[in-house]
């Protein structure tokens, strides 16, 4: 629900480009997401949530929950709004993608483990992964990455930001992981494209990988 988040959003609800907002189950009442589900419906947008373990289809893209746990859940009362961040894994053809939020800490690591199982289950390995928590130091551990093991690293960060994202550990962690990582601070925007087979990347700035 922070601002980095969902103001973009917003501005779509305005544009109309919106035909359904999504959001995490449970959590609707969140800081920041309450305010956003009042203005997709006086906007006449229909709202819906989506829990861990359920999926989202449009055409043949599946989005699958994969985290936060219910509230209720095993240490769900005890994480908060970051570690709680929804993640979504999107499978279309052959492409894989991981949506992570802010995830970092205690809600990284119980996140994992629903993971493990998704990938064990559907057999399907990763090709990007949203970088948690725009590289933070407590994001994106070498556990997490073992798990994930994705071929390219997206990381989402303002050039010269206060918060100093990304860590130079997470750096170290994602690049013995065997990870290549993409940047918005040096690269600019990332552009991602692929026919199911081939993946082609793009970074504004240094051209396509």
């Amino acid at each position: 629900g922070d601002a980095d988040h969902i103001n973009g959003i917003g501005e779509l609800i305005k544009a109309g480009r919106i035909g359904t907002l999504v959001l995490p189950r449970g959590r609707e009442g969140q800081k920041g997401l309450a305010a956003l589900k009042e203005q997709a419906e006086q906007a006449g947008i229909p709202v819906c949530s989506l829990g861990c373990g359920e999926r989202l289809l449009a055409g043949d893209a599946v989005f699958t929950c994969l985290w936060p746990e219910a509230p209720g859940g095993a240490g769900s009362g005890r994480l908060d709004e970051n570690e709680a961040s929804m993640v979504l894994w999107l499978s279309w053809k052959e492409l894989d993608v991981l949506f992570t939020g802010d995830l970092e800490g205690d809600g990284e690591a119980e996140a994992a483990g629903y993971l493990e199982a998704y990938r064990r289950d559907s057999g399907r390995t990763t090709d990007i992964l949203k970088v948690p928590h725009h590289g933070s130091g407590k994001a994106a551990s070498a556990a997490f990455l073992e798990t994930v093991s994705p071929w390219y690293g997206v990381i989402s960060c303002g050039k010269h930001n206060g918060y100093g994202h990304p860590a130079g550990e997470t750096l170290e962690r994602l690049a013995q992981a065997g990870c290549r990582v993409l940047r918005t601070d040096r690269g600019g925007a990332v552009t991602i494209r692929s026919d199911g087979k081939k993946l082609e990347v793009y970074e504004y700035r240094r051209g396509m990988e």
